[in-house]
């Protein structure tokens, strides 16, 4: 059943990335996005992956689900070279992808309605899934008559009653306000805690990184490369205000730092708009 399945003790990463290529442009002029990445991803984990912003991190996290394919290099998916798009990948984006002509109930009912999966079942799985993400009372609204984070929680059950292998989230609470991102950040800590899905989360938060992650991956500026790899042991589940109080979540949020700065510098010097903005704000936390 969807979050609640028995653990097991296979080692081998779910996702295996191997030497990763990727440009835009043409044959004569292409642009290197992402160069020899090379990345692991453990099977129930969440690896959360932060750079300097416009580095490719969205770029990978199409190429993982498929619907781009790499100019060399590979993804593999339990040990299969993933060729496109599938239900054992799903992707939460930064913008809202519901359907506005669909209520609560038929976007969460979305995934096993296309696939012809109307039964009681199915039906029943949709209704455990509503409760979990407290939408029941709204199962009857459209998506404009949802604040921004029911929004969210409704994108969350609409992958996660697919019951995927695999979920990629790209900067998913980005653009809520600072209430509605912490209640989603715990919300997504709930719904994770008993379950064996494999997170990619994308973010530029690195307080979010630290909060939810078992492993951070920090990337360099454009080509996206790995820069450095961090374990996050603290026990789980954390919340906020006890990682504020924690040596070793500060240590790792300021090692994190460090090296982001070092990427925000080059891409400061390219004149990146965006690395301007992280400069300016590193320079505030660390006064």
């Amino acid at each position: 059943m969807i979050l609640e399945k028995a653990m097991i003790d296979d080692k081998k990463p779910i996702i295996k990335i191997e030497n990763l290529f990727h440009a835009y442009g043409s044959r004569g002029n292409k642009i290197p996005i992402i160069e020899n990445f090379s990345l692991d991803i453990q099977k129930g984990k969440v690896t959360v992956l932060i750079g300097p912003s416009g580095c490719g991190k969205s770029t990978l996290a199409r190429l993982i689900a498929g619907f781009e394919k790499p100019d060399s290099g590979c993804i593999l998916m339990d040990g299969k070279t993933v060729r496109g798009p599938s239900p054992e990948r799903l992707v939460v984006f930064q913008e809202s992808a519901l359907f506005l002509w669909m209520s609560t109930l038929k976007n969460i009912s979305f995934g096993p309605d296309s696939r012809g999966e109307s039964s009681s079942c199915s039906e029943n799985i949709v209704q455990v899934m509503l409760e979990k993400v407290g939408l029941n009372a709204f199962s009857k609204k459209f998506p404009t008559q949802l604040s921004g984070g029911m929004q969210r929680r409704a994108e969350l059950a609409r992958a996660l009653v697919n019951d995927p292998k695999v979920m990629i989230l790209d900067e998913p609470f980005r653009g809520l306000d600072a209430m509605s991102k912490a209640l989603m950040q715990q919300h997504f800590i709930g719904l994770m805690a008993n379950s064996l899905i494999s997170c990619v989360f994308i973010t530029s938060d690195i307080d979010e990184a630290v909060l939810l992650a078992d492993q951070i991956v920090i990337t360099t500026n454009r080509p996206l490369k790995v820069a450095a790899k961090l374990d996050v042991t603290i026990q789980k589940p954390r919340a906020t205000k006890q990682l504020v109080e924690s040596d070793e979540a500060n240590k790792l949020k300021f090692q994190a730092l460090e090296i982001l700065h070092k990427e925000a510098m080059k891409s400061f010097a390219s004149g990146s708009k965006a690395a301007e903005d992280f400069l300016r704000a590193y320079a505030i936390r660390n006064n």
